[in-house]
């Protein structure tokens, strides 16, 4: 079984697979699979290239807080940053999503752009983490240090959060505190252990 795990910015994707991983699911991270397509020099090559040199470090590695700032701040970098890096991290993901061993309940690929890649085609169930915009933004503006017309640019370069709800098959609501988040949580696992006929999924704490 495997689960696409998504959200918008500031949504509460990354504390959600925390919770999974806790349950001993097997999790698949974008991110971090991103910082090692960082590291491979052909796309430090193509990233330059598309960027400039100032993205680069003294240290010959890409520095990324400079080439998020170039991505956001230029018109159409962020697709440009994304039709480099994504190839690469969507094939790291699928590998490393059919080598799991079949002990774990269920194999999670936790992504913010799942929908955006094509990456959920790979899922058997895509899940949504979700919060209201006055809840992201309040996140993103206290977690980077952001105003607000900042935090309005970096949503707006993602797909809008009511069309990632047409894809999906479950609903995270994560507006409230980390006990109610759990609570929606548990739900989610529960539903899918009744629609996996006999999964060895479970809601109980490990």
């Amino acid at each position: 079984m495997i689960i696409g795990l998504t959200g918008s910015m500031a949504a509460g994707k990354s504390t959600v697979s925390k919770m999974l991983k806790e349950k001993g699911f097997f999790i698949v991270d974008a991110d971090r699979i991103a910082h090692e397509v960082l590291h491979d020099p052909a796309i430090i090559l193509l990233l330059a290239s598309a960027f400039g040199a100032e993205i680069i470090g003294s240290d010959g590695e890409i520095d990324r807080r400079a080439l998020a700032a170039k991505a956001f701040s230029v018109e159409g970098g962020v697709k440009r940053l994304n039709g480099i890096t994504h190839p690469a991290i969507y094939n790291s993901m699928i590998e490393s999503a059919h080598a799991a061993e079949s002990d774990f309940p269920a194999v999670v690929l936790d992504a913010p752009l799942l929908i955006e890649s094509g990456l959920h085609r790979e899922c058997d169930t895509v899940w949504l983490v979700c919060a209201n915009i006055e809840t992201r933004y309040a996140r993103i503006m206290n977690r980077d240090g952001l105003t607000r017309a900042e935090a309005r640019q970096r949503l707006s370069n993602q797909m809008p959060q009511w069309r990632k709800k047409r894809y999906a098959d479950a609903l995270i609501a994560n507006d409230g505190g980390i006990d109610e988040l759990r609570v929606s949580v548990d739900a989610a696992i529960a539903e899918l252990s009744l629609r996996s006929r006999g999964s060895r999924i479970d809601t109980s704490n490990n």
